[in-house]
């Protein structure tokens, strides 16, 4: 799956433009409070989007990251863009030498996913533990794994694994205790055995 590099080129310069245009927002001294962070939040977007169009399939970005700050950056965006609640629930002082664009799609693809399986009335769990093997979960209260709404082509799993497989961890979906799904992103040696569709609903607080 690559990105023609004329078009990206393209795609490059308008997503310049549209920076441009938010920044130009953003200087308007009637602006809303709320409407500044909003438009704050589209630029950093923006600029993310202009640091993927391009991207070589083996490109990798390296480099030491907090995942309470990367979580934060993920969920700003998807909180104010819907109805859906999005929450971290608890987030633990977790640093990790990873590759962190990768680490970057990863969660927001699981995170996007679990938003369109919750629903606009439901609500979407983040939660970063430490220890030996750091974790990062993300809980939905939808109908479970398989159930919910299609993604875009169907690529959001095989995507997910491959961007996983990138970062060093295991990515595994199970149910959880009461309903939905939880997507589970573990930081150890890979092992495909791990990596199964469902197993014995744990809880989540």
């Amino acid at each position: 799956m690559t990105v023609d590099d004329a078009l990206a080129h393209d795609i490059g310069h308008e997503l310049a433009t549209l920076s441009c245009l938010v920044s130009a927002v953003r200087m308007d001294p009637a602006l809303h409070p709320d409407s500044h962070r909003r438009l704050a939040l589209i630029e950093r977007e923006v600029e993310r989007l202009q640091g993927l169009v391009g991207l070589r399939v083996d490109e990798t970005v390296d480099g030491e990251v907090s995942l309470a700050a990367l979580l934060a950056e993920v969920i700003d965006p998807l909180a104010l863009a819907g109805p859906t609640t999005v929450v971290v629930t608890s987030a633990d002082d977790v640093r990790l030498a990873v590759d962190v664009r990768s680490l970057w799609r990863l969660v927001t693809n699981l995170t996007t996913n679990a938003v369109r399986a919750a629903g606009a009335r439901g609500t979407v769990r983040v939660l970063v533990r430490g220890g030996p093997v750091p974790v990062i979960e993300i809980r939905d209260d939808g109908p479970g794994f398989g159930r919910g709404p299609s993604g875009h082509r169907g690529l959001g799993l095989p995507t997910s694994r491959i961007l996983a497989a990138q970062c060093g961890a295991v990515l595994s979906h199970v149910p959880a205790a009461g309903g939905g799904t939880i997507a589970r992103i573990s930081f150890e040696p890979m092992n495909p055995s791990l990596d199964r569709e469902a197993e014995s609903a744990v809880p989540f607080p």
